[in-house]
């Protein structure tokens, strides 16, 4: 569930962070580690154009930690350095100083003295006055156990650095585990990866080695594991690409989930399906018409369904949930959604895909009524009014449209009630049947049960067919 107290915290703290910065040019002579978020608390700072994290924040117990992707990153954007450190000591702290390791000494350079004291340090110790400490990602020690605690009591901390090159030099250890850094800033949800995007190829060799194959016993019927986190993956999958065995990385331990206990085998398929991996290729075809293959448009349709399930979590305040809205809205936003009638039915899995989020994507995007004319071409500029419900009385017995009633209208702007001479906006309400259907609707609106809400004509009604084999002639944005 959404926690808003979070949310709330994130963007506040995003707002001090990033004070004054209109945008951080990553076009330098770095090459970052892209950072891994984890966990409730930790959040994005700086994304590049394929949607990876170069800069993020979190909590760890009192304590705040900023992590950069590249130790060079601390001098190249002195200005975020600068608000870092004023965020990481802590609402209402009055503690100008600063330690910083003196590997990263020239940091101190860049720093206002009138706003900063900075000591110069040869490593930490829990000594120390200083209420933030700066240092690298390869300095922290091996064993960081003080730093980790004066981080949990209520310190803050910057770190920079990256870890591939780390991985090449230690091609046989796990980088999320025995990276230095990772050591730090691993217990507050920020990793290190060992290039530019985790591929879990090392993990996969090493759970499936000797394994040729994994056998279901006969009646166990395993349910599908969604895998959709940064450090999720999915390890087997049965028929039509779903995963019944998927494992992750969470804080410094790992977990293997199976979908029944009864699993022991079943085929191994190595061309694996992975929610969030589908959904960035399937971002990039509609943005920049980069092309799929015919095995990834197969899996479109599971791809619409995921994205339905992961909607309905509704939590706003995960930084990758925010994320995932935002990557649909801006599908969306690019295509449009297909505008279906009987002439022009859905062919492709692409439009069928698009059909398939429209509506979910509109529920729990911040701004509903910025993608609303994306999602009807033909919107007439009248107000919207969420979560209104309209008592109607109408008689449609021995009418020629008797099996057929539209309701239409419009409010003025801050009416709240159905009054006299006052008509409120039911667009998107459609009633179909005959004698009998009840005479009230409901709007379509955020965080209401369905899109749209049709008594006895709804995609969901286990008591008849679906909307779309009851109502085949009603317009697009009334379907779906």
């Amino acid at each position: 569930m959404s926690n808003p107290t979070v949310q709330s915290n994130h963007e506040m703290s995003y707002m001090s962070l990033m004070k004054g910065l209109r945008e951080l040019d990553l076009r330098g002579p770095y090459v970052p580690s892209d950072l891994l978020l984890i966990g409730d608390h930790a959040f994005p700072l700086a994304m590049n154009s394929k949607g990876q994290v170069l800069v993020a924040a979190s909590l760890y117990g009192r304590g705040r930690i900023v992590v950069l992707g590249h130790e060079g990153y601390l001098t190249a954007f002195p200005a975020l350095v600068e608000n870092a450190l004023i965020w990481l000591r802590g609402d209402g702290s009055d503690n100008p100083s600063v330690a910083v390791h003196q590997n990263v000494k020239v940091v101190s350079d860049n720093l206002n003295s009138s706003t900063f004291q900075v000591e110069v340090v040869g490593g930490f110790s829990s000594n120390l006055k200083s209420g933030v400490y700066v240092t690298d990602a390869y300095s922290v020690g091996a064993d960081p156990k003080d730093l980790v605690a004066f981080l949990k009591a209520g310190g803050g901390m910057l770190l920079g650095g990256q870890a591939w090159s780390w991985a090449a030099d230690h091609p046989k250890e796990n980088t999320l585990h025995y990276f230095d850094g990772n050591k730090v800033s691993g217990v507050a949800g920020i990793y290190f990866s060992k290039n530019q995007g985790k591929d879990f190829e090392d993990d996969l060799q090493f759970l499936l080695h000797g394994v040729s194959e994994l056998a279901i016993p006969n009646g166990s019927l395993p349910s599908e594991v969604l895998v959709h986190g940064p450090l999720s993956f999915p390890i087997a999958t049965a028929g039509g690409g779903l995963a019944f065995l998927a494992g992750a990385y969470y804080g410094q331990g790992r977990i293997i989930i199976a979908g029944h206990e009864g699993v022991l085998s079943a085929e191994v398929n190595k061309e694996t399906y992975h929610f969030r991996h589908l959904l960035h290729r399937f971002a990039k075809h509609v943005t920049v018409d980069e092309k799929l293959s015919k095995h990834e448009e197969e899996f479109f349709k599971k791809l619409g369904s995921d994205c339905s399930t992961y909607l309905n979590m509704k939590a706003h305040d995960s930084c990758h949930y925010s994320q995932v809205v935002a990557t649909l809205t801006d599908i969306l936003k690019k295509s449009g959604l297909p505008q279906v009638s009987g002439k022009y039915p859905v062919k492709s899995p692409k439009d069928h895909l698009l059909l398939n989020i429209g509506a979910e994507v509109y529920k729990v995007c911040p701004n509903p009524d910025v993608l609303l004319p994306y999602l009807i071409k033909d919107n007439p500029l009248l107000s919207v009014v969420h979560n209104q419900r309209v008592k109607m009385d109408v008689k449609t017995a021995g009418s020629p449209m008797a099996n057929r009633l539209w309701v239409t209208g419009q409010t003025k702007s801050g009416s709240r009630h159905l009054q006299k001479d006052h008509t409120i906006e039911a667009r998107d309400v459609a009633w179909y049947g005959g004698a009998g259907v009840p005479s009230w609707s409901q709007a379509w609106g955020r965080d209401s049960s369905e899109s749209a809400w049709w008594l006895g004509c709804t995609s969901r009604d286990p008591a008849g067919p679906s909307l779309n084999e009851r109502c085949e002639d009603i317009p697009q944005w009334a379907r779906y």
